[in-house]
């Protein structure tokens, strides 16, 4: 076909109608593949970034096992409720779990609530609750643990032989549970500094005042009578064992005589005339 026959049946304006039409076509097609890409991008980045995060929540919620974070709050909670001295600790322990329980993480946190009817005991029975799962349910369990005071104690650090002197070399501060104390103890050395053993104490036996005397029969002590207005000092025989506070027989060395006084330290006692 001929120039002049393509011009004459108007086919070059329909070419380049076309032409025009297809350039129209794919400029949008390519603007809607950038807009796309854009959005795919955006789409990604957030998602990759909200995928960080929940990487980095689950590494910190399974640091800590939702057990151990149960048994952590209890000991928390109880520890908080009980008043004790200075000198004594508490000892919380939380009971094993059955291991068939799964514990799920609780994300509003565990509340632990405890026997309301009565005062924290040696044997508790602890309600733990969690409000929200990460599957959005509540669930409650219950909990045993025991609870113990634990009081300083002196004990022996070896075998004690009966009249041997009391001191740092045989005696040792130990915390020990109250349900294992036994009879009046010694809190700290400087109570028993210097007194004897009356009978044989074994290893890791506790030193109570039974197992000891201030005094013991037949020690050489000195006797302070005492009154308002003057004291006066002599020394005699011990007749009979005493601790601090309690009252003995004690024969004067000059005179003989046996009087009452009451022992006031190690070697030491007095009487008020």
């Amino acid at each position: 076909m001929s120039y002049k026959t393509c011009y004459q049946k108007k086919l070059f304006p329909k070419a380049r109608n076309w032409i025009s039409d297809a350039v129209k076509n794919l400029c949008r097609f390519y603007k809607k593949t950038i807009k796309f890409n854009y959005l795919c991008l955006f789409v990604v980045f957030f998602s990759s970034t909200a995928y960080a995060q929940t990487l980095r929540s689950s590494d910190s919620i399974s640091a800590v096992s939702p057990k151990a974070e149960i048994e952590n709050k209890i000991i928390e909670t109880i520890t908080a409720t009980i008043a004790v001295p200075t000198d004594v600790k508490l000892r919380v322990v939380v009971y094993p779990f059955d291991p068939r329980i799964q514990v799920p993480h609780c994300l509003s946190g565990f509340n632990i609530k405890l026997p309301s009817q009565r005062r924290v005991q040696q044997s508790n029975r602890v309600m733990v609750q969690c409000d929200k799962t990460a599957q959005d349910r509540s669930w409650q369990m219950y909990v045993n643990t025991r609870v113990d005071k634990i009081y300083p104690a002196m004990v022996a650090t070896r075998n004690i032989n009966m009249g041997e002197k009391i001191d740092a070399t045989n005696v040792t501060r130990q915390y020990i549970a109250e349900r294992l104390l036994r009879g009046k103890h010694y809190k700290n050395l400087n109570e028993i500094q210097g007194a004897r053993i009356k009978r044989r104490l074994s290893k890791g036996q506790q030193v109570i005042e039974p197992t000891v005397c201030y005094v013991c029969k037949g020690d050489m002590v000195s006797i302070e009578a005492l009154s308002h207005h003057f004291s006066l000092k002599t020394l005699g025989k011990a007749l009979n064992d005493g601790n601090v506070g309690e009252v003995i027989r004690i024969q004067n060395n000059r005179s003989r005589k046996v009087i009452y006084a009451t022992v006031r330290d190690v070697g030491k006692v007095d009487i008020k005339l």
